[in-house]
């Protein structure tokens, strides 16, 4: 079957690969879209590069099993056990099943296989008013909620009990000023969720106790997108409470950002700078916390907001291309010149 595998150089090559097999219990997927993702660019660009791997985890394809008709599903590469204590404390990420798990081979092919265990948690049905280019978002757009989810956590207050005749404190709302760094598809996906919060029942996201959302993002271009999708470049702000950075070089700018007690979320690691002010951070009790990957819940929630329709895509218009064009469209997308870029096979 006709693939796209790295080089080992930090660039890409078509392939003729052997067609996967179904494992027991698991099935094929005929592959229709798959998107380019910026964790991908560290496994064709780092200093661990291997060549002959077939990337691709942001995946829509015909679910394809001998005893039923083709569904088309959208599907995520990796599978938590959900029971085991990195799950149990919200780093499913981190869980041993989640990191042994993965797509044979990846989506930049013709075909794949899934597991039992992705059947059960990391594949699921798309309906007909999401499109393939939309569906490629579940994956990405799943982890973008679980950011929400830690900023949430990490934002819990502590219980202020009666004292003497005083009544117990009133509950407790974060004043949140949030900043998006770095305005790639991602950050977009970020902003998107919180413009889709103000059209939607309260509190689902980061809710009513958000004042405002804001943006730091160099490229004109981009920066237009956030400014369409509702939010303020950063110097209007002041300084603001949350910060979620997919930008990790302008993390000494957003910690000389960040109010006191606020919280960063780094949400990748290409480009990383160890040159923030320590003292900041230390002074200004702020929180830094990573974020990877969602959860088989977070995918869930993620189709119900694809498939109600409230969350604004106009920005997503990504470079569509064939497997044989995605070497071409990769070194565009690593320069820095592609927005997204989605391979169909």
């Amino acid at each position: 079957m006709r693939a796209v595998v790295t080089d080992g150089r930090g660039g890409l090559s078509p392939a003729d690969l052997p067609a996967p097999e179904a494992p027991q219990d698991g099935a094929l997927v005929r592959v229709v879209a798959c998107g380019l993702c910026g964790s991908d660019l560290e496994k064709v660009c780092g200093p661990d590069a291997q060549a002959g791997l077939v990337l691709g985890h942001e995946v829509v394809g015909w679910l394809e099993r001998p005893d039923a008709e083709p569904v088309r599903v959208a599907l995520a590469h990796h599978v938590p056990c959900g029971c085991c204590g990195a799950c149990r404390t919200g780093h499913s990420s981190l869980c041993a099943q989640f990191t042994s798990t993965r797509l044979d081979p990846g989506g930049f092919a013709e075909s794949l296989a899934v597991s039992a265990v992705h059947l059960e948690d990391a594949v699921f049905p798309l309906p007909e008013s999401v499109d393939d280019l939309a569906g490629t978002l579940l994956e990405p757009l799943s982890c973008v909620l679980r950011a929400f989810d830690v900023v949430k956590s990490l934002q819990r207050a502590f219980p202020i009990p009666a004292v003497g005749g005083r009544p117990p404190a009133p509950p407790w709302t974060w004043p949140g000023k949030v900043l998006v760094a770095g305005c790639g598809s991602v950050g977009l996906m970020l902003l998107a969720v919180l413009a889709s919060d103000t059209r939607r029942r309260p509190d689902q996201y980061l809710g009513p106790a958000c004042q405002g959302y804001y943006f730091l993002e160099p490229d004109p271009v981009r920066a237009g997108l956030a400014a369409g999708l509702g939010a303020v470049r950063l110097e209007e702000a002041g300084s603001v409470d949350v910060a979620i950075v997919t930008a990790p070089a302008a993390l000494p700018q957003v910690v000389a950002s960040m109010a006191p007690g606020g919280i960063v979320v780094i949400f990748a690691s290409r480009g990383a700078t160890t040159d923030i002010d320590v003292d900041q951070v230390y002074r200004r009790e702020l929180t830094l916390a990573g974020v990877r990957s969602g959860s088989p819940t977070h995918l869930r929630r993620a189709l119900e907001l694809l498939t109600d329709g409230l969350l604004p895509l106009e920005w997503f218009r990504p470079v569509v291309v064939g497997l044989e064009e995605l070497p071409a469209a990769f070194a565009e997308y690593a320069a820095g010149r592609s927005l997204k870029v989605v391979a169909r096979p």
